[in-house]
């Protein structure tokens, strides 16, 4: 940190920000706000206004962070969508980074698109080279912050640290998806069940990821408002009008965003661009997910094997090459795309079964937890962001049933850790350092806090921190290897083990959230058999 004085004002401020070409006065501006703020803060019972500003001001201190090549790719979108009319965008591919997310989306990128324009006309010009400037990345840092707005109202995930990572930094418009996902939620809370539907259909239609969730929306729709009833003369009839009433919300909605496609003969396309299955099982990050251990378990078994002169051959390994394409396995069975959809399906049943355990919100929360788990473990090219499905419904779970506590406090430091590639420069990396100690303290102190008459309170086992510590061994280690000339091999496989380590763990959390919480009510359940064996296949 370097002193920087002002006229008439004496502050401080970090170093890369003073290396930037941000302005003295934006520097000032953002570090009056932090002092006003913190001073006329109530601690106790701080206002939603108070967290909004403090959003603000953190959100634009970091504009000038790294970013991603997502933030090419989002504006390669502002310039498809700009330049050429609606029935060229998804077969336009001058850009490496063509336009693979819904209709709903690019619509929206088209509504930003027409602003753009005004700021850098630049901007919305097609080019096969990344293009960018400063005009350019105050624009879109600045749609990700006001988009915010959409979900920091709600204060059970405003501090949470991997939206941060994930759109601020890296960029993308999580935030802004995420907050209508949770604005479904509360209506559905609130028993506005059509409202509710609606503002899924039209997260479909902005992120197909979403899709996973569908399973848990249809059967909580079917079991709690289409035919809910006992008296089966009378429920056939309101059956039948409710069930009327969301076949028009998906027309509805559908016709708008997905007509003037259907209308063009688009269909096909659009499919091609949203469900790329030739880019291969895993991405080129894998996320710590079954597949990666399925990966994982291919390399050292035909590692071994050579070593041990059993195979023959020489076979080029594709799925730790970091780039995005078909993954080959050299002696375990191929997967398909059927069978990873196979494997999501069978494990989203159990969670449906839940719902003979009782009709109320937590179980929809159940439901939604358990088809993003089941999605994210065995779904097919699983991006490592697609945690953030999992964590921030388990989150309001957590915060309305103690028994979720634990989980809820394991699933959220793993899915925090498993972001950490994405930050990988020195100023992002003491910045993913820091906020991971102080969000981890923050969410063990919260749980306790919120559940203090609760016996199902997050403290861990001794395996459970053995396995933390194990994390921060091996994270310590993949740090100071590059020093190391003769540890820099060693470092590549440390690395493929930092996600089985991470993975391994989600499978545990899978057999506790099945067999513990979501289909019996028991106070505890051991599976130190499954922990041991996690360990070994680690």
């Amino acid at each position: 940190l370097l002193p920087i004085t002002f006229p008439q004002y004496t502050t401080v401020i970090p170093y890369y920000i003073q290396k930037s070409n941000i302005s003295k006065y934006g520097i000032l501006f953002c570090t009056i706000i932090f002092e006003r703020l913190f001073l006329a803060m109530e601690w106790h019972e701080p206002s939603m206004s108070s967290y909004v500003v403090a959003l603000f001001a953190l959100k634009t201190l970091c504009i000038y962070a790294y970013y991603s090549t997502d933030f090419e790719v989002h504006r390669n979108w502002l310039a498809v969508t700009h330049s050429l009319p609606f029935k060229r965008w998804y077969y336009e591919n001058t850009s490496q980074w063509t336009l693979d997310y819904p209709p709903g989306f690019a619509w929206f990128e088209y509504f930003l698109s027409q602003f753009a324009k005004q700021i850098d006309p630049k901007m919305v010009e097609i080019s096969a080279k990344p293009y960018t400037s400063l005009a350019t990345v105050h624009f879109q840092r600045f749609t990700v912050i006001i988009t915010d707005f959409v979900y920091v109202t709600f204060k059970v995930i405003i501090s949470f640290a991997r939206l941060f990572y994930v759109d601020s930094i890296h960029f993308q418009y999580n935030g802004f998806l995420f907050g209508i996902l949770l604005l479904s939620f509360l209506c559905i809370y609130k028993n506005y069940m059509v409202l509710g539907f609606a503002l899924y259909i039209i997260l479909l239609h902005m992120k197909h990821l979403f899709l996973y969730l569908a399973p848990a929306y249809a059967a909580y729709f079917l079991v709690f408002f289409i035919y809910p009833f006992d008296d089966v003369n009378s429920s056939l009839k309101i059956a039948f009008h409710r069930t009327l009433k969301l076949f028009a919300v998906v027309l509805g909605i559908s016709s708008i965003s997905l007509g003037p496609f259907v209308y063009a003969g688009q269909i096909k396309q659009l499919i091609s661009r949203l469900f790329p299955f030739g880019r291969g099982l895993t991405h080129a990050y894998w996320a710590p997910n079954f597949w990666a251990l399925y990966n994982f378990c291919d390399f050292i078994l035909y590692h071994l094997l050579r070593k041990l002169n059993f195979l023959s051959f020489d076979k080029k390994i594709t799925y730790t090459s970091g780039l995005v394409q078909e993954v080959i396995h050299v002696l375990l069975p191929q997967i398909s795309p059927l069978i990873s959809f196979l494997a999501v399906i069978l494990n989203m049943l159990p969670f449906c079964i839940s719902l003979l355990h009782g009709r109320n919100f937590n179980t929809f929360l159940k439901l939604i937890v358990g088809c993003a788990f089941s999605s994210f473990l065995f779904g097919w090219h699983v991006h490592e962001k697609a945690v953030l499905t999992v964590i921030i419904p388990l989150t309001i779970l957590a915060v309305r049933d103690g028994r979720y506590a634990k989980i809820f406090f394991l699933f959220s430091v793993f899915g925090h850790y498993s972001l950490f590639p994405l930050l990988f420069r020195p100023f992002e990396t003491v910045l993913k350092y820091c906020t991971f100690l102080l969000y981890t303290i923050f969410t063990y102190l919260t749980m306790i806090h919120v559940h203090e008459s609760s016996s199902h309170l997050p403290f861990m086992s001794l395996f459970e921190t053995c396995y933390l510590m194990g994390i921060c061994i091996v994270e310590c280690f993949l740090y100071v290897a590059p020093v190391f000339p003769k540890l820099s091999n060693l470092s590549q496989f440390i690395a493929l083990l930092e996600f089985v380590i991470v993975g391994s763990y989600y499978c545990i959390i899978q057999l506790r959230v099945n067999g513990q919480l979501f289909l019996i009510d028991s106070s505890e359940c051991s599976f130190n058999v499954w922990e041991m064996f996690a360990v070994l296949v680690a």
